[in-house]
């Protein structure tokens, strides 16, 4: 694992595994977890000679925290970051959950660039909160319970989000 810096200077958690392989997968996590939910995945995808290129969002894991920047437009610049300072192209773009959500943004503010697939798993997209066009979404009663558990016990948050 190493760090690269995003366009604000904040320190990212990278690991890239196998960077000498032709075929690029990137893996963007969700809330309130870390690039190690992607453990069995990064197994097989290595069985099967992929570059594998993973990070913790700004503000989780090992990446750094900080006072700004946790809107989707600077995280998707931050994934942009990543894939320039790497310098990898036709990549297969993986999310979870707000990681989903954080792709689609990448693909729309930066028209696609770089990619060549993108794979939303479970996408807190187009809303992770429930609307009369994202039915299946969650409440707000439901969001904020969350949020409440994140403050009370957050190892109990993460075991019960896998």
């Amino acid at each position: 694992m190493f760090y690269l810096k995003s366009s604000d200077n904040t320190n990212l958690a990278v690991e890239d595994i196998n960077p000498h392989c032709q075929k690029t997968v990137v893996l963007v996590h969700g809330w309130p977890i870390c690039q190690d939910m992607y453990e069995y995945q990064k197994n097989v995808l290595n069985d099967r000679r992929y570059r594998i290129i993973s990070y913790d969002i700004r503000g989780l894991g090992k990446s750094q925290v900080t006072g700004s920047g946790y809107d989707y437009d600077q995280l998707a610049t931050d994934l942009h970051c990543i894939l320039n300072i790497l310098n990898v192209y036709n990549v297969t773009l993986v999310g979870f959950s707000m990681g989903g959500a954080i792709c689609v943004r990448y693909m729309s503010k930066y028209n696609n660039e770089r990619v060549n697939k993108l794979v939303l798993i479970g996408a807190a997209a187009p809303s992770f909160t429930r609307t009369v066009h994202n039915p299946d979404g969650k409440t707000i009663d439901e969001v904020n319970h969350l949020i409440e558990q994140c403050y009370i016990n957050r190892p109990k948050l993460v075991y019960d989000f896998g």
